[in-house]
């Protein structure tokens, strides 16, 4: 059993753990909280229980950040099977149809996957979290209790594909928020005119945070305390792909009493931006016309 981190000395930001296949999201979140003695945990987007790869774990004050990394582009790779259908769309799911893998070529196979570029409305599996009046749509599918659900705009933004064997296909793929790489897989088969299902998903990259960073739960165990912290990148990192400004010290005090700062940011910018004081991150802010409006604030000492 790894030695915790006592609960005194909060962490705060997010660390990067590479999920083994097998376990779900919170199984991580949980494991991770237990090893750092940190209470307030969360994720920053779901991997399915097969799927490996990227899945950054935010502590503390680094929650308020999190949803910032949940609209961020995400890249997979992932196998697609031809030939066989599973009711979930990957290989943990129960065969529900089989189909005659026509003959294809790395040329047919990038044809059909360039149909799949761009923006599209794409329906989730019935085995998702996505909940169906309060309930996951997962838990009434294994009720055997048919499931409707809406289809959601997504992004595509780019698909590589290779026809490494006969029936099989991998696929790297850059996607937006709410992105189902199984439902992918399927209306590639669909387009290739048979049926298929993920044999293997892996998460690269979630916004700026590349798997190539990340450590496993093994690996976070056997570190010691302070090793443990220092695998904890700070808050300010959540922040990387927003627009930032930094205040002086009587506007940090304005701006940590939730008033307006005005002319600190260009005029061009308008959104979310990170706002900073002379020595931490501040927070969050909405820029308009020059000024910044709190929109988050960061208990941070540094």
């Amino acid at each position: 059993m790894g030695r915790r981190r006592k609960s005194d000395s909060p962490l705060h930001g997010v660390i990067l753990i590479d999920k083994p296949s097998g376990k779900t999201s919170r199984d991580v979140v949980s494991a991770v909280g237990r090893l750092t003695g940190q209470r307030r945990a969360g994720h920053t987007g779901t991997l399915d229980p097969m799927a490996t790869g990227l899945l950054p774990v935010v502590l503390g004050e680094g929650t308020k950040a999190a949803a910032l990394l949940s609209d961020a582009h995400k890249v997979y790779a992932a196998t697609l099977q031809l030939g066989v259908a599973t009711d979930s769309g990957d290989a943990e799911g129960q065969e529900v149809e089989r189909g005659v893998v026509p003959e294809l070529n790395q040329g047919l196979v990038e044809q059909a996957c360039s149909t799949l570029l761009g923006r599209q409305m794409q329906t989730p599996p019935v085995y998702s979290a996505k909940k169906v009046d309060g309930k996951r749509a997962y838990d009434l599918a294994r009720q055997g209790i048919e499931v409707a659900l809406t289809p959601v705009e997504i992004e595509v933004a780019s698909l590589e594909c290779r026809w490494i064997a006969p029936g099989r296909i991998e696929l790297t793929a850059e996607v937006s928020k709410g992105t189902y790489i199984r439902s992918l897989g399927e209306t590639l088969a669909k387009r290739l005119e048979t049926v298929g299902h993920l044999t293997a998903l892996r998460r690269l990259r979630t916004g700026p945070f590349d798997v190539a960073d990340a450590i496993t739960l093994d690996q976070l165990e056997a570190l010691g305390v302070e090793a443990r912290a220092a695998a904890v990148l700070p808050v300010a990192r959540l922040l990387a792909l927003l627009p930032s400004c930094t205040l002086d010290g009587a506007q940090t005090a304005r701006f940590t009493q939730g008033i307006k700062i005005a002319g600190v940011v260009g005029g061009g910018v308008t959104g979310q931006v990170a706002v900073f004081g002379p020595d931490r991150l501040l927070g969050i802010a909405w820029a308009q016309e020059g000024a910044v409006q709190p929109k988050r604030l960061f208990l941070l000492n540094s």
